[in-house]
């Protein structure tokens, strides 16, 4: 009996397509799979950054 897997590793460009979905799956997780802890502190840390770009940005400036 063959696995789907199987030929996927056999072959070289679904093997590559299969790569791609993990690569793509590990960054899912950091950006999603982490605690309400996690989220709050990155969520601070983008603000304090906002918050110092802010104040070195001068008069007229945009962006």
């Amino acid at each position: 009996m063959c696995h789907g897997r199987d030929r996927q590793s056999s072959t070289g460009a679904q093997g590559a397509g299969a790569r791609a979905a993990a690569a793509a799956a590990d960054v899912n997780r950091a950006a999603f799979g982490r605690t309400k802890a996690e989220r709050a502190r990155d969520a601070a840390d983008r603000a304090r950054v906002e918050r110092v770009l802010d104040q070195a940005r001068r008069d007229g400036e945009e962006g």
